[in-house]
């Protein structure tokens, strides 16, 4: 599921679902989900796959006293969403991966590109 934009109170994110927010209003989130680590590579490394992507700037915050997430859009609006854990499933912060704006990752990429062929040009 992807949500950019709107007003929810409260996204219950169950079993293998999966949900992608980069806007709008967004009160809790809850989710009876575990983050179960995937192999990846040989020999594998196993790491987590969380179920909940954010798409934000990287300035946001989670309090651990409060279990509220604060950070800001890619159009500059706030955001603050009290995450709401649900007994014998895993905490809700560790079901959610951050990720910077698809634009921005691809400019980074593309001046990556850029910087790498100009040292190309100065080896002999």
């Amino acid at each position: 599921m992807d949500f950019s934009g709107g007003e929810v109170h409260e996204f219950y994110i169950l079993s293998g679902a999966r949900a992608v927010f980069s806007g709008g209003r967004i009160d809790k989130i809850r989710s009876t989900q575990y983050v179960e680590d995937i192999p990846i590579g040989d020999p594998p490394v196993w790491i987590p796959d969380p179920h909940i992507e954010i798409v934000c700037h990287d300035d946001y915050y989670w309090n651990q006293a409060t279990n509220i997430l604060t950070g800001r859009w890619f159009d500059d609006s706030a955001f603050s969403i009290q995450l709401v854990n649900v007994a014998g499933y895993d905490p809700v912060i560790e079901n959610i991966f951050f990720t910077p704006e698809p634009a921005s990752l691809l400019l980074i990429s593309i001046g990556g590109l850029f910087l790498r062929r100009g040292r190309g040009r100065h080896h002999l």
